[in-house]
Protein backbone atom coordinates (compact mmCIF):
# COMPACT_ATOMS: atom_id res chain seq x y z
CA UNK A 1 0.00 0.00 0.00
CA UNK A 2 2.84 2.46 0.82
CA UNK A 3 4.29 1.70 -2.14
CA UNK A 4 1.31 2.90 -4.40
CA UNK A 5 1.40 5.81 -2.70
CA UNK A 6 4.81 6.90 -3.45
CA UNK A 7 3.77 6.12 -7.09
CA UNK A 8 1.19 7.73 -7.14
CA UNK A 9 2.90 10.68 -5.22
CA UNK A 10 6.49 11.69 -6.79
CA UNK A 11 5.59 13.30 -9.57
CA UNK A 12 9.49 13.68 -10.65
CA UNK A 13 12.91 11.52 -11.28
CA UNK A 14 13.00 9.66 -8.27
CA UNK A 15 16.48 8.06 -7.00
CA UNK A 16 16.56 5.96 -4.39
CA UNK A 17 19.59 5.59 -2.13
CA UNK A 18 19.42 1.87 -0.94
CA UNK A 19 21.88 -1.05 0.99
CA UNK A 20 23.19 -3.72 -1.55
CA UNK A 21 21.29 -6.62 -0.54
CA UNK A 22 18.49 -8.55 -1.62
CA UNK A 23 15.54 -7.21 0.20
CA UNK A 24 16.41 -3.83 -1.20
CA UNK A 25 16.61 -4.91 -4.37
CA UNK A 26 12.73 -6.45 -4.28
CA UNK A 27 11.85 -3.06 -2.77
CA UNK A 28 13.59 -1.01 -5.77
CA UNK A 29 11.96 -4.08 -8.48
CA UNK A 30 8.80 -3.17 -7.02
CA UNK A 31 8.72 0.73 -6.40
CA UNK A 32 10.40 1.29 -10.05
CA UNK A 33 12.36 4.60 -9.59
CA UNK A 34 14.20 5.96 -12.77
CA UNK A 35 17.84 5.00 -10.69
CA UNK A 36 18.99 3.22 -7.72
CA UNK A 37 22.02 4.76 -5.94
CA UNK A 38 23.76 1.76 -4.41
CA UNK A 39 25.57 3.28 -0.71
CA UNK A 40 27.05 1.29 2.47
CA UNK A 41 24.78 1.68 5.45
CA UNK A 42 26.10 0.51 8.91
CA UNK A 43 23.13 0.23 11.51
CA UNK A 44 25.26 2.93 13.67
CA UNK A 45 25.07 5.85 11.10
CA UNK A 46 23.22 8.45 10.93
CA UNK A 47 24.29 9.15 7.55
CA UNK A 48 26.08 7.35 4.97
CA UNK A 49 29.59 8.29 6.26
CA UNK A 50 31.58 7.22 3.14
CA UNK A 51 31.57 5.99 -0.02
CA UNK A 52 30.97 1.60 -0.74
CA UNK A 53 34.28 -0.24 -0.97
CA UNK A 54 33.59 -1.58 -4.27
CA UNK A 55 36.93 -3.45 -4.91
CA UNK A 56 36.44 -5.58 -1.46
CA UNK A 57 32.39 -6.23 -2.39
CA UNK A 58 33.25 -6.32 -6.08
CA UNK A 59 31.15 -10.04 -6.48
CA UNK A 60 28.64 -9.36 -4.17
CA UNK A 61 28.33 -5.82 -6.24
CA UNK A 62 28.13 -7.54 -9.73
CA UNK A 63 25.13 -9.61 -8.62
CA UNK A 64 23.43 -7.16 -6.66
CA UNK A 65 24.10 -4.62 -10.11
CA UNK A 66 22.99 -7.13 -12.23
CA UNK A 67 19.70 -8.12 -10.24
CA UNK A 68 18.83 -4.43 -10.80
CA UNK A 69 19.59 -3.89 -13.89
CA UNK A 70 17.35 -7.01 -14.66
CA UNK A 71 14.54 -5.33 -13.38
CA UNK A 72 14.70 -2.50 -15.91
CA UNK A 73 16.54 0.16 -13.28
CA UNK A 74 19.59 2.21 -14.23
CA UNK A 75 22.17 1.80 -10.81
CA UNK A 76 24.48 4.47 -9.33
CA UNK A 77 27.42 3.23 -6.79
CA UNK A 78 28.14 5.63 -4.03
CA UNK A 79 32.13 6.11 -4.30
CA UNK A 80 35.11 8.02 -2.75
CA UNK A 81 36.79 9.83 -5.06
CA UNK A 82 39.87 7.22 -5.13
CA UNK A 83 40.68 5.94 -8.65
CA UNK A 84 40.90 2.23 -7.38
CA UNK A 85 37.29 2.41 -6.88
CA UNK A 86 36.33 3.67 -10.04
CA UNK A 87 38.67 1.20 -12.14
CA UNK A 88 36.35 -1.08 -9.73
CA UNK A 89 33.03 -0.28 -10.70
CA UNK A 90 33.52 -0.81 -14.79
CA UNK A 91 34.21 -4.69 -13.55
CA UNK A 92 30.94 -4.85 -11.89
CA UNK A 93 28.46 -3.10 -14.68
CA UNK A 94 27.52 0.04 -12.88
CA UNK A 95 27.41 3.03 -15.35
CA UNK A 96 26.99 5.27 -13.45
CA UNK A 97 28.26 6.76 -10.33
CA UNK A 98 28.09 9.49 -7.33
CA UNK A 99 31.25 10.78 -6.16
CA UNK A 100 31.19 11.32 -2.26
CA UNK A 101 31.89 15.10 -1.63
CA UNK A 102 31.42 14.35 2.37
CA UNK A 103 35.13 14.94 2.87
CA UNK A 104 34.92 18.31 0.45
CA UNK A 105 31.73 19.86 2.87
CA UNK A 106 33.41 18.98 5.99
CA UNK A 107 37.00 20.63 5.22
CA UNK A 108 37.64 22.65 7.87
CA UNK A 109 40.32 24.75 5.99
CA UNK A 110 41.21 26.16 2.88
CA UNK A 111 43.68 24.05 1.90
CA UNK A 112 42.19 21.16 2.78
CA UNK A 113 38.88 22.27 1.03
CA UNK A 114 40.96 23.04 -2.39
CA UNK A 115 42.82 19.55 -1.57
CA UNK A 116 39.05 17.76 -1.19
CA UNK A 117 37.83 19.43 -4.27
CA UNK A 118 41.45 18.17 -6.57
CA UNK A 119 40.25 15.11 -5.41
CA UNK A 120 36.85 15.24 -6.75
CA UNK A 121 37.68 16.77 -9.84
CA UNK A 122 40.11 14.15 -10.39
CA UNK A 123 37.84 11.22 -9.66
CA UNK A 124 34.66 13.13 -12.25
CA UNK A 125 37.51 13.39 -15.10
CA UNK A 126 38.75 9.33 -14.47
CA UNK A 127 34.95 8.28 -14.18
CA UNK A 128 34.43 10.19 -17.85
CA UNK A 129 37.31 8.70 -19.75
CA UNK A 130 36.05 4.81 -18.25
CA UNK A 131 32.89 5.54 -19.71
CA UNK A 132 30.96 6.65 -16.65
CA UNK A 133 27.82 9.22 -16.08
CA UNK A 134 29.39 11.36 -13.07
CA UNK A 135 26.94 12.41 -10.48
CA UNK A 136 28.52 14.13 -7.12
CA UNK A 137 27.36 14.73 -3.69
CA UNK A 138 27.01 14.74 0.25
CA UNK A 139 27.04 17.76 2.47
CA UNK A 140 26.98 20.23 -0.34
CA UNK A 141 25.00 23.28 0.36
CA UNK A 142 23.83 26.72 -0.55
CA UNK A 143 28.12 27.90 0.09
CA UNK A 144 29.77 25.00 -0.87
CA UNK A 145 27.87 23.60 -3.92
CA UNK A 146 29.49 26.03 -6.91
CA UNK A 147 33.10 25.06 -6.44
CA UNK A 148 31.47 21.09 -7.41
CA UNK A 149 28.76 22.86 -9.64
CA UNK A 150 31.77 24.20 -12.20
CA UNK A 151 32.89 20.92 -12.47
CA UNK A 152 32.31 19.94 -16.25
CA UNK A 153 32.01 15.98 -16.38
CA UNK A 154 29.42 15.99 -13.27
CA UNK A 155 26.12 15.71 -15.10
CA UNK A 156 23.83 15.53 -11.99
CA UNK A 157 24.16 16.68 -8.20
CA UNK A 158 22.18 15.23 -4.82
CA UNK A 159 21.59 18.15 -2.79
CA UNK A 160 17.98 16.88 -1.05
CA UNK A 161 19.07 17.49 3.07
CA UNK A 162 20.36 21.05 2.01
CA UNK A 163 17.52 22.44 0.13
CA UNK A 164 14.49 20.77 2.19
CA UNK A 165 16.48 22.44 5.53
CA UNK A 166 16.38 25.45 4.12
CA UNK A 167 12.80 25.36 2.97
CA UNK A 168 11.92 25.15 6.56
CA UNK A 169 13.16 28.39 6.84
CA UNK A 170 12.08 29.87 3.49
CA UNK A 171 9.52 27.62 2.04
CA UNK A 172 9.99 25.09 -0.85
CA UNK A 173 9.39 26.95 -3.86
CA UNK A 174 12.14 30.00 -2.37
CA UNK A 175 14.71 27.15 -1.34
CA UNK A 176 14.72 25.57 -4.82
CA UNK A 177 14.81 28.56 -6.86
CA UNK A 178 17.65 29.94 -4.43
CA UNK A 179 19.73 26.81 -4.98
CA UNK A 180 19.19 26.96 -8.90
CA UNK A 181 20.73 30.31 -9.06
CA UNK A 182 23.48 29.25 -7.91
CA UNK A 183 23.39 26.67 -9.84
CA UNK A 184 22.65 28.62 -13.06
CA UNK A 185 25.38 30.70 -12.54
CA UNK A 186 27.94 27.76 -11.48
CA UNK A 187 27.33 26.62 -15.41
CA UNK A 188 27.86 29.86 -16.58
CA UNK A 189 31.27 29.21 -15.42
CA UNK A 190 31.65 26.03 -16.62
CA UNK A 191 30.95 26.62 -20.35
CA UNK A 192 32.64 29.91 -19.99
Amino acid sequence: RDLEILRRTVRTRLNVEMAATEEMVKVAASIKPACVTLVPERREEVTTEGGLDVILNQNHLKRIVAALRESGLAVSIFVDPDFDQLKAITKIDAALIEINTGRYADAKTEDLRALELTKVEHAARAGRKLGLKVAAGHGLNYENVVPIATLPEIEELNIGHSIVARAALVGMERAVREMKALLTVAGSTARG
